[in-house]
């Protein structure tokens, strides 16, 4: 029961959040009027505005973002006499931000733009996208009033830790929604799998951690009493999900899902496994993650996604997102005094583009790549802490 509260109040916000972001992203982009920095003439010592000028103009953003995290010391000590290069450096960043879907830099970006310049006409843009930005952010908080503290579960279940060798069990499922997997359906996932698999490598190794995957894959989609049945939020049910993931585990020959993946984690001789069910429709992803200790019931994501292109990468998002829950990592964003904390992180708010998320500590330290436990503005609970 309390597994299922986890992942229930964890997730009630996930689909509001990023339909906001859809809606309202390119409003913002559009209220203020870029063009002004586009003919920018001035010159950095070094170029380097220039550079993430033109990355911004070329819709590189990931480049714009990384001189900007590179050089942005140096613009924000600029004497007095160079307040111009400052506005047009802080606006210049905002637009990088909210491209990224990054709303809280964004309008700290254009806060500080605002006190660097004294055109009126610069200034009345940035009020208008400061408001914007503000809007968004409210809009996509909904969640941040239930819960004033944080839950950690390194070390605990199938998937103890993001480290050594991790056995990804992939199962394709089809269930009371009535999908088809082809395997042209199934190569689209597991590229995408493969972006988060990178995603959570590169990130590792700033804990001097390289883990490696190992990808088991698997169909069920003729099991007549899976296909009675429909999980999560297509129709409110969330109470399928557990008799779903149990299911598979019988049809495979195995009692549980714990039994399931000891299985498959001694087949592939890894250290860690993770369960990863995918229904061919869109709808909110959840994981069911063991807290206090793992009963047979084990630990599972379940996704679902589409498996079709999307102007944004949802699915190899949401694929790196759910499974750092498995490894013990929590939601931030239904965290009030989370609103300003690790903004860039991947369990808080979302960036349209996987690469531009971060890993902050807090989420290393709650999957088990540090041990040291990070200062934050609300309290940590850890379920593992004697380990």
């Amino acid at each position: 029961m309390a597994r299922a509260i986890v992942f229930l109040t964890g997730w009630i916000g996930f689909i509001l959040l990023v339909t906001a972001l859809i809606h309202f992203g390119k409003t913002l982009q559009t209220t203020g009027n870029a063009e002004e920095y586009k003919t920018v003439t001035l010159v950095y010592e070094n170029d380097t505005f220039q550079e993430i000028q033109k990355a911004y103009q070329d819709k590189d953003y990931l480049t714009a973002l990384q001189l900007i995290d590179e050089h942005e010391a140096t613009f924000a000590n600029l004497p007095k006499d160079k307040n111009e290069l400052g506005y047009h450096f802080y606006h210049l960043k905002g637009h990088v931000h909210s491209s990224l879907w990054q709303h809280v830099e964004a309008e700290s970006s254009w806060s500080t733009a605002i006190g660097l310049t004294t055109n009126v006409r610069y200034r009345e843009k940035l009020a208008r996208l400061i408001k914007a930005s503000g809007l968004i952010i409210d809009d996509i908080g909904g969640e941040r009033s239930q819960r004033s503290y944080y839950q950690a579960s390194p070390y605990v279940g199938p998937a103890a830790t993001l480290k050594g060798k991790i056995a990804v069990a992939y199962v394709f499922l089809t269930d009371g929604a009535l999908q088809s997997w082809s395997i042209r359906k199934r190569n689209f996932v597991m590229n995408n799998w493969s972006l988060a698999e990178n995603w959570m490598k590169v990130h590792s190794k700033n804990y001097a951690e390289e883990p490696t995957f190992v990808q088991r894959l698997f169909l069920v989609e003729k099991n007549p009493h899976i296909k009675r049945l429909k999980v999560g939020d297509y129709d409110m049910n969330f109470t399928n999900a557990d008799k779903v993931a149990q299911l598979v585990a019988e049809h495979f020959g195995f009692s549980n899902m714990l039994a399931f993946l000891r299985e498959i984690k001694k087949q592939e001789d890894a250290d860690q496994a993770i369960l990863m069910l995918h229904l061919a429709r869109d709808g909110r992803s959840f994981a069911s993650r063991c807290m206090y200790s793992c009963q047979s019931d084990a630990e599972f994501v379940f996704l679902m996604e589409k498996p079709n292109s999307k102007f944004w990468q949802s699915m190899s998002y949401a694929q790196a997102h759910e499974a750092l829950h498995l490894f013990g990592a929590d939601d931030l964003y239904n965290i009030d005094k989370a609103k300003y904390y690790a903004v860039r992180d991947i369990m808080n708010y979302p960036s349209n583009v996987l690469a531009a998320s971060t890993m902050d500590d807090i989420t290393a330290y709650a999957i088990g790549l540090t041990k040291t436990k990070p200062k934050t503005p609300f309290k940590i609970r850890n379920y593992s802490a004697g380990r």
